[in-house]
């Protein structure tokens, strides 16, 4: 007697994709080829990709019907059921297989963070740091693999969880908060309130740090001042505000680095600025979430700014230039 999974799964209604691409660019070719893996969609046969039917895959499939169009191709969605040609049983086994697989490579690497903090009373701040950085390259890749997790694989349970434990632990780990402090875990911030303040972080600026502190003197506060600090041996003074620092006011969360935060916490709505955070999301994160083409430029402009300048505030001043003449080519 075949199971209800078995009879589901035969029965199952699917959504097609059938495309037509020009030969060339290639590169055109390579993007469509990307987006149809990023969707998880299952290749029935050359130029037909299927995705069980569903609102999201509704939504998916229209956007990559839309590239393709927009690209001068030609795209046709459809639905049904595979009646024979196709065993998506097997399919659908080995879909899942694969998919696994990813969360079982990235159970391993949560896996070695656990050690570190089972190993540690207590973290150096970039210690610390560097691990909240690979814990949201890690958040982020889990999201992206749950988009393709169209079949429920059982992986992606053992691995939501696993990263809540070590969120956890990690957050006892943080510095105590600073009693009193006038706006940690505010989630409604206004702008009057941070005005000529001493901003503090990480000595050795680098991406997100250098990005956050032109965000900060740009939609923040125009007055701020900066200091650049061993975090290791800060002491807190009252009216400072730290960001990109463990346990900071204004720092990580989940997958977003410090000036998507701060771009949050202040409701700072720019289509520019926008933008601008996708690139230092996956020039900081690294997990290729946005893949903008400006990225690289902006990664290569800001090595040579961080190689070249040993003191930050310098380092500060050239990068803000950088960022503000492409805010304002954008």
């Amino acid at each position: 007697m075949k199971s209800r999974r078995d009879r589901t799964v035969k029965s199952q209604t699917w959504l097609f994709l059938i495309h037509q691409i020009p030969p060339k660019p290639d590169s055109f070719r390579v993007k469509v080829w990307r987006a149809i893996q990023k969707a998880g969609a299952l290749s029935i046969k050359n130029s037909v990709y299927a995705l069980p039917e569903n609102d999201r895959s509704h939504k998916v499939m229209t956007s990559l019907a839309a590239q393709i169009r927009e690209g001068g191709g030609e795209a046709m969605i459809t639905s049904g059921v595979i009646i024979e040609g196709f065993d998506s049983e097997h399919a659908i086994r080995r879909y899942n297989q694969a998919i696994d697989t990813e969360y079982r490579a990235w159970i391993k690497e949560m896996k070695k963070i656990e050690d570190k903090l089972t190993q540690k009373r207590a973290l150096k701040n970039e210690t610390s740091m560097e691990l909240v950085h690979e814990l949201g390259r890690i958040e982020s890749s889990l999201q992206a693999l749950g988009l393709r997790n169209h079949f429920d694989s059982e992986g992606e349970t053992i691995a939501v969880s696993l990263l809540s434990e070590i969120k956890a632990k990690l957050k006892a780990l943080s510095p105590a908060p600073i009693k009193n402090s006038e706006h940690h875990n505010s989630k409604e911030l206004r702008q009057k309130d941070f005005l000529a303040k001493t901003w503090v972080t990480r000595q050795g600026a680098k991406v997100d740090r250098l990005a956050s502190a032109w965000l900060i003197h740009r939609e923040i506060d125009p007055k701020a001042n900066f200091k650049f600090i061993n975090m290791d041996h800060y002491r807190h003074k009252s009216g400072e505000l730290r960001f990109d620092v463990f346990g900071g006011e204004f720092t990580h969360e989940g997958d977003l680095c410090t000036f998507e935060v701060l771009l949050k916490r202040f409701g700072i709505k720019d289509s520019r600025l926008k933008k601008i955070s996708e690139i230092i999301h996956d020039l900081d994160i690294e997990d290729q979430k946005y893949q903008h083409p400006e990225a690289e430029g902006i990664k290569k402009l800001l090595q040579g700014i961080i190689k070249i300048e040993k003191e930050d505030h310098v380092r500060v001043e050239r990068a803000s230039i950088l960022f503000e003449q492409f805010y304002g080519a954008l």
